[in-house]
């Protein structure tokens, strides 16, 4: 019930807190670093052990396997219209070129962004745990065993969510501190210009420039990528919403809001990990919607 306000009570107070010790930054800041570069390992991990057994159990037998394709090729579909979808609204609120740099043209851009893609394919670790994954769920269609073990593991991965609700103020706190110290962090990190100026550059929409030199600033510019994340968020699952609710007549979106959304993203704009999330977002649409079959709703969130 109080969660939302605990939340924003826990970025306030980071930022309370920050401003009046400077060894309270420097822990915060340490301790995402050690975070993010943990993060490159745990989060593959997590992609492998939620997709193989929901993978193996829709692959299972030829008419949930059919269904699995569909929903694959629902999942690539849409992925590609919420890419575009973006693409539009990055370019409307920061007018920033269309082409990256160094192209000089639309298909040499197209070029460079798919050579980018295709890099990412081969290099990824995450993109190696779907292909890990891919392989063990076709194992595992012949070796029941392995898909039970799967699952046992992925009914732990659900509980560890509903542990995670407590922590989202202490999340945002931490938040809160590491944004506030930021600019003196990236200062020590990278030093000044040969002008002996702060290499951080203004971030300007429509003529509204704002200095991310400044505590103040940075803490802005977080603020207002937070709303304008939320506002893009909301567009695009607006019609989401509408089609799930035509569809399924149990599925509630004052119930969305209440139950899923207001707990799931303040995590979210925290960690900046959809991986993170995963085990909050399993463990809810369980309760919430029990209706879904485990192996369906284990694929569609992982």
């Amino acid at each position: 019930k109080w969660l939302l306000v605990l939340v924003l009570g826990g970025f306030i107070a980071g930022i309370l807190v920050a401003s009046i010790s400077q060894p309270v930054i420097n822990r915060v800041d340490s301790t995402i670093n050690l975070f993010m570069s943990l993060y490159d390992y745990v989060a593959p991990v997590a992609i492998f052990l939620i997709l193989s057994p929901s993978l193996a159990r829709m692959f299972a037998t030829r008419k949930t396997g059919k269904f699995g394709l569909l929903v694959l090729n629902w999942f690539a579909i849409r992925k590609i219209l919420a890419s575009l979808w973006a693409i539009v609204f990055v370019l409307i609120i920061f007018r920033i070129p269309i082409l990256p740099q160094g192209a000089v043209s639309l298909g040499d851009g197209l070029g460079q962004a798919l050579g980018s893609v295709g890099d990412m394919m081969l290099t990824s670790t995450y993109f190696w745990a779907m292909y890990a994954a891919i392989a063990v769920s076709l194992i595992s269609i012949k070796v029941e065993r392995l898909t039970r073990l799967l699952e046992n593991v992925m009914d732990r991965v659900e509980l560890l969510g509903s542990y995670l609700l407590p922590l989202m103020p202490v999340f945002m706190f931490g938040i809160g501190a590491y944004i506030y110290g930021l600019p003196g962090n990236v200062q020590e990190q990278v030093g000044l210009d040969a002008q002996g100026k702060s290499v951080l550059l203004d971030l300007n929409i429509w003529g509204w420039a704002i200095s991310p030199r400044t505590p103040g600033g940075m803490i802005t510019i977080y603020v207002l990528g937070a709303l304008l994340t939320a506002l893009a968020c909301m567009i695009w699952h607006s019609v989401f919403l509408v089609v799930a609710r035509y569809y399924e007549p149990r599925f509630s979106i004052p119930g969305y809001f209440k139950n899923y959304w207001v707990k799931v993203y303040p995590l979210l704009w925290a960690t900046s990990s959809e991986a993170l999330a995963t085990p909050l977002q399993l463990y809810l649409t369980k309760k919430h919607a029990p209706w879904i079959p485990d192996s369906i709703r284990r694929f569609a969130i992982g």
